[in-house]
């Protein structure tokens, strides 16, 4: 691995320390792998955190489409909670 390689890889292994999940990608192939606890960085590829899907509030009665992130709770009665839905890739 030369440095280059280690600068990419080095924030993937970090979160992977912490517990993240991380995926792979092989040349050539198409979809992510979900690596599980065994993670070897030797095998040439790409390499990513796995997303993680997103939640919002968003109240359909406004014209705007107003958008409130990292809320716990509605900022107005009207609004509906959207989580995202996240496939393979």
């Amino acid at each position: 691995m030369d440095r280059k390689r280690a600068k990419e890889l080095l924030p993937i292994i970090q979160a992977f320390a912490e517990g993240k999940d991380v995926e792979f990608q092989q040349i050539g192939m198409t979809g992510w792998m979900n690596e599980g606890n065994d993670v070897s960085f030797e095998i040439s590829g790409k390499y990513r955190i796995k997303p993680e899907p997103r939640e919002w509030w968003l109240d359909p009665t406004d014209s705007d489409f107003e958008v409130w992130v990292d809320q716990e709770t509605p900022p107005v009665n009207t609004a509906i909670k959207v989580r995202e839905v996240l496939d393979d890739d």
